[in-house]
């Protein structure tokens, strides 16, 4: 599996539910240059984002490949930062 961080910044009640969280993050990974299928990781009052997300590991950062997590996305700490945002911006 691959992340990015967003670009923008969302309020949830903009979104209009996980459905249209995915729709941005879609968005932002096209305009990124990243293809294939991509969901936000995003919990709702009712479904939690591990619940709604099948994560295959490694998890890798989208932008350069480097290991975010290797076993376990959902613990306490990342083996490795994600780096960019899907503009390119670094973020630390």
């Amino acid at each position: 599996s691959k992340v990015f961080l967003s670009a923008g910044s969302y309020a949830g009640s903009s979104l209009n539910g996980s459905y249209g969280a995915d729709l941005l993050c879609m968005s932002e990974a096209a305009t990124a240059g990243y293809s294939g299928n991509w969901k936000a990781v995003i919990s709702t009052e009712t479904l939690n984002a591990r619940d709604r997300l099948s994560i295959v590991y490694p998890v890798l950062n989208a932008f350069d490949g480097t290991l975010v997590e290797s076993t376990d996305f959902w613990g306490s700490t990342f083996e490795g930062p994600i780096k960019r945002r899907s503009d390119g911006a670094v973020y630390y």
